[in-house]
């Protein structure tokens, strides 16, 4: 079975790397990509500055994980920092700071993590992309914290989109997204029939959702966005095609 991966052009080839390591055909293709916003990331160390002891830090991608390494903040005592994500995890972990990660990668994690049910007056600095769903904010700002949402980066699309390797449609058995918004460039870019037609793993609810509404019927969800998690995934999928779930 060969999978057609749609993740941001950056991580397209190290993924079908990672794939390929565990047995797997997959051919990568990055329909967007993200730049940083430099404005932005340069007025990082003077946004933290500002937080007030005991604040805490969300992480929502590993693309803000990467941009926040590369900035030497001071960052605030008793501050905690949580990530969305393993990927996003790892990367802060590595770089020395202690971070809390939720079972459920997902905004719906993050919430359900009891360091996060008690915010009232605190401060909470969300580092993310420009646009995204704002539950996170809502549903923070709603239990009483002080949520400044800090968009570090971009996501863009990809004019001439390149393939890790040359495919046509009849070779790929399965279409993984690893976002929302790379199921909606995908109906931009790729033959919208075929796409409908085709089974789909997906990372979260939300992106299910979005298939949905965009026609797709056979929808698997993945339990986050990691190589790891999809990988574990996709052999589920080669083991059991009954896996796929009408929409």
């Amino acid at each position: 079975m060969k999978f057609l991966l749609l993740r941001p052009q950056a991580k397209c080839h190290k993924s079908c790397e990672t794939f390929a390591a565990a047995g797997l055909s997959a051919v990568g293709l990055g329909l967007l990509d993200t730049e940083p916003d430099q404005q932005a990331v340069a007025q990082l160390r003077d946004k933290v500055s500002k937080l007030g002891a005991g604040s805490k830090v969300i992480v929502t991608s590993t693309v803000a994980a990467e941009l926040i390494t590369q900035v030497d903040c001071k960052w605030p005592p008793g501050m905690q920092m949580f990530a969305v994500g393993s990927g996003s995890g790892k990367i802060l972990a590595d770089h020395g700071f202690a971070v809390l990660v939720p079972k459920l990668a997902s905004s719906e994690g993050l919430l359900a993590l009891r360091e996060l049910a008690e915010v009232k007056e605190q401060d909470v600095l969300v580092v993310k992309g420009h646009g995204g769903r704002d539950t996170l904010l809502e549903q923070l700002k709603q239990r009483g914290a002080r949520v400044t949402p800090w968009e570090l980066y971009r996501r863009i699309r990809v004019q001439k989109p390149q393939s890790t390797q040359c495919w046509q449609q009849k070779q790929i058995h399965c279409i993984i997204a690893t976002s929302g918004e790379l199921i909606a460039e995908a109906f931009t870019q790729l033959p919208n029939e075929w796409l409908k037609e085709m089974p789909w793993i997906v990372v979260s609810q939300r992106t299910a959702d979005i298939a949905a509404k965009l026609g797709i019927k056979r929808v698997v969800i993945s339990r986050d966005a990691s190589d790891e998690s999809l990988i574990i995934c996709a052999k589920q999928v080669i083991d059991s095609a009954e896996q796929f779930t009408e929409h």
